[in-house]
């Protein structure tokens, strides 16, 4: 999972992705695809099939949850908005990467519990990005993007944690499986942008192409206790299959019987109208699709924890299942 460890510390905060474009391009090439990247900073590589007409679209977003400087303060405070959909609580006590010409490290603080007087202590307004630069204002400008940093931590039973696995995991998933791809058909591997801030990305990167078929690598919400077992999935007991009203069902139930018959663990997930992915744009742009996902315990935080087994599992699938049959 070297691989992987190298995805999630690179830095690609939504609408800013092409900060991490040289290190993007590094890793696909080591997946033996020629990496090339459009107008709007999707990353993509093609794997041409020799008699096939069909083409493949596998999309996993590159983009990562993160801040956005709003105002620097003297003493090397800095004011910021959220990138994303974060939870303002999780941010007290973060470290953070500034990222201006040259990163800068910063922490968001909090009032010691000695101190504060009320609940309105912790407000999100109180919030600061802490960079203990006397001359900030000389070196970071409003506009800049911020990292939300975190450690890559190999946890028990192949589970590992880290910020940025919210897409970084599918985008891995989709790389593997194509390294392997065993079937003639042409595919596409897309690692698309702003997918945090509204499915802008795929959105664009569709007005100039078409598809027979989009593959939605994404992840979903991996079950702890507390949560709802019916809407989140045991991490490390297989990835989940979608079935949902805008989904290619017919072709899902395909793969569910596929992945009956090759007795490979999985889950199915069921999404009534929107997925909330960028399956929708595919949909939106007349290409039939199908969401496949990777259980992911804390989503949109600095500790997202899934299985190493589940990602291996679903490129392994992926990559040896007989896409042309799927598809006549």
């Amino acid at each position: 999972m070297k691989q992987l460890e190298k995805l999630v510390k690179t830095p690609a905060v939504s609408g800013f992705e092409t900060m991490g474009r040289d290190r993007l391009f590094e890793i696909f090439e080591k997946f033996d695809l020629t990496p090339k990247t459009d107008e709007y900073g999707n990353i993509y590589g093609e794997k041409k099939s020799a008699f096939s007409q069909f083409h493949i679209l596998i999309d996993a977003h590159i983009d990562e949850i993160g801040l956005i400087v709003t105002e620097v303060l003297d003493g090397g405070f800095l004011r910021f908005e959220r990138v994303g959909g974060i939870d303002p609580t999780n941010l007290l006590c973060q470290e953070v990467i500034v990222l201006a010409k040259e990163p800068i490290y910063g922490v968001i603080g909090a009032i010691p519990p000695h101190l504060a007087k009320k609940e309105e202590d912790k407000k999100e307004e109180l919030l600061l990005i802490d960079t203990g630069l006397q001359n900030a204002k000389e070196l970071i400008a409003p506009g800049t993007p911020v990292k939300l940093k975190s450690s890559y931590l190999k946890l028990k039973n192949n589970q590992i944690s880290s910020g940025a696995m919210d897409d970084r995991a599918g985008l891995l998933t989709a790389l593997m499986a194509v390294k392997k791809w065993k079937q003639d058909v042409n595919v596409t591997v897309l690692g698309s942008t702003r997918e945090e801030l509204g499915l802008q990305g795929l959105e664009l990167f569709l007005k100039k192409r078409s598809f027979d078929l989009a593959i939605v690598i994404d992840v979903t919400h991996g079950y702890f206790r507390g949560l709802n077992p019916g809407r989140s999935y045991p991490v490390g007991e297989g990835f989940t299959l979608c079935y949902g009203g805008i989904l290619d069902n017919r072709l899902t139930r395909w793969l569910e019987q596929e992945l009956i018959r090759k007795e490979i663990p999985y889950h199915t997930e069921l999404e009534p109208s929107h997925p909330g992915t960028n399956a929708y744009c595919a949909v939106m742009h007349r290409i039939p699709a199908v969401m496949m996902s990777i259980p992911l315990k804390y989503m949109h935080t600095t500790v997202e924890t899934l299985s190493e087994t589940d990602l291996k599992s679903l490129a392994t699938f992926l990559s040896e299942t007989d896409w042309n049959k799927a598809l006549c």
